[in-house]
């Protein structure tokens, strides 16, 4: 586990979670992986969503929102981000649609194999988008 994980109280998500969505939030749970966010899946009116939090920024969640934006297509599935925000001083987080998938290190064998076509259109996706127009640094 990355040293850099953020851990939270899972009753303070939910918590914050039913006073944003006074309809009532259901399916409320834990979600393995992820490098530095602590995330949780949970639905609401029957749409579900997943919420990432960390005590560190939130540049990681609005470059997911510009990647979003600006290269998200059939091709480049990439979920869409609805909120960010912070829920106190030291706690970020950001709500975004829940896609269905699974974690690239989870497939094993023959099934790794499979999804192999399908991973290679995504990079070479990836691949040929233009970014021409993002880079705001320094010319190289």
């Amino acid at each position: 586990m990355s040293t850099h994980k953020t851990t939270v109280n899972q009753e303070n998500i939910l918590t914050f979670l039913k006073e944003k969505f006074p309809t009532g939030v259901s399916n409320f749970e834990i979600i393995i992986g992820g490098e530095s966010s602590q995330a949780y899946s949970f639905s609401v009116d029957g749409k579900n969503y997943i919420i990432r939090l960390n005590k560190h920024n939130t540049r990681g969640f609005k470059k997911d929102e510009y990647a979003f934006n600006h290269f998200g297509s059939d091709l480049i599935p990439i979920p869409e981000v609805y909120d960010i925000g912070k829920i106190n001083e030291s706690l970020n987080y950001c709500i975004s649609k829940k896609v269905p998938g699974k974690l690239l290190d989870t497939f094993k064998g023959e099934e790794f194999k499979n999804i192999l076509p399908d991973m290679f259109k995504v990079l070479d996706a990836i691949h040929s988008c233009d970014i021409s127009n993002t880079w705001h640094g320094p010319q190289i």
